[in-house]
């Protein structure tokens, strides 16, 4: 796994954040008003290659397991295909199995149950590798998998790829281009994640897409943004509290302050800018943004 910049402990977010696990037995995604406007944005766009850059807990993986729940239990001939998300750690994995695992009810109408099985990955020296993973399997005869790490044979999944996380991925970069590799058979790959520094190959694949060096779409929604849409009103809902402009206020300024001087960890969690290095004087960003043709170069 890549190493943070910065400190990133899941037990240290601040515990006004709402966790994925909180979602109600009684919430259907698919009603008015459920979704924000950014996770509206993200499904909307049915992009081969797409990216988002994100503050942490603004629910677009809450989003995006949604948009593969209703994919695999598509029928082929309405686009359905298998579905694959790979997370930093087990409990990412776990959590969003839940969500496919409670959406698949909503859908369908029935219980999907969650399978605990051991995914068999082919190593590149040609021995196996058992990975631990989740699945919901749907009428369709398609399936959502969740895997707990990297599949070295991962050029070998069929369907949709997502990537959770993926600035602290394991070699990120590899990862990325072996999943570039599902288009050909009409697969589409989906990579979410926080900053994890400058130089990190996650903010090197955004500005590549920025530039338009590569084919991705890509998606920014900060802490605000979210703010904005209405995530505390929803942290309301769940909590049986009633909303308030200033409740929302305090509740965001908490969320903040609770970072105290760490204000680099901050914006990069909350605001989507990764984060410097320590120690580093210039990053490779802002050098080419100095860059210019015709400037004479010298021995």
């Amino acid at each position: 796994m890549t190493a943070p910049v910065l400190t990133r402990d899941p037990d240290a977010l601040p515990e006004e954040l709402p966790r994925g696990s909180e979602i109600p037995e009684s919430l259907d995604p698919l009603a008015d008003g459920i979704l924000m406007a950014h996770q509206r944005s993200w499904l909307a766009d049915e992009s081969d290659l797409k990216v988002c850059e994100k503050g942490r807990r603004t629910g677009i993986t809450f989003a995006e397991m949604l948009g593969c729940a209703l994919i695999a239990a598509a029928a082929r001939g309405a686009g359905g295909q298998n579905c694959f998300y790979i997370g930093d750690t087990k409990d990412k994995g776990r959590e969003a199995i839940g969500y496919v695992a409670h959406f698949a009810r909503v859908i369908a109408g029935a219980a999907h149950p969650i399978e605990e099985f051991l995914f068999e990955d082919q190593q590149p020296d040609g021995t196996t590798k058992f990975i631990s993973a989740y699945r919901v399997r749907f009428a369709s005869g398609f399936r959502v998998e969740a895997l707990s790490s990297n599949p070295a044979n991962i050029r070998g999944l069929q369907g949709t790829v997502v990537i959770d996380e993926a600035a602290f991925h394991k070699d990120v970069r590899e990862v990325i281009d072996a999943v570039n590799a599902m288009l050909i058979w009409g697969g589409k790959v989906r990579i979410i994640s926080t900053h994890n520094g400058y130089l990190n190959a996650f903010n090197e694949l955004i500005r590549e897409a920025r530039a338009g060096k590569n084919g991705f779409a890509v998606h920014r929604y900060t802490f605000s943004d979210a703010v904005a849409n209405g995530l505390y009103a929803r942290v309301c809902m769940m909590q049986g509290k009633t909303w308030t402009p200033e409740a929302e206020a305090a509740w965001e300024a908490t969320v903040r302050r609770a970072y105290g001087a760490r204000e680099a960890a901050m914006r990069q969690e909350l605001d989507a800018e990764p984060a410097e290095m320590e120690g580093a004087a210039l990053t490779r960003v802002q050098i080419e943004a100095c860059m210019a043709k015709g400037i004479p170069f010298h021995r």
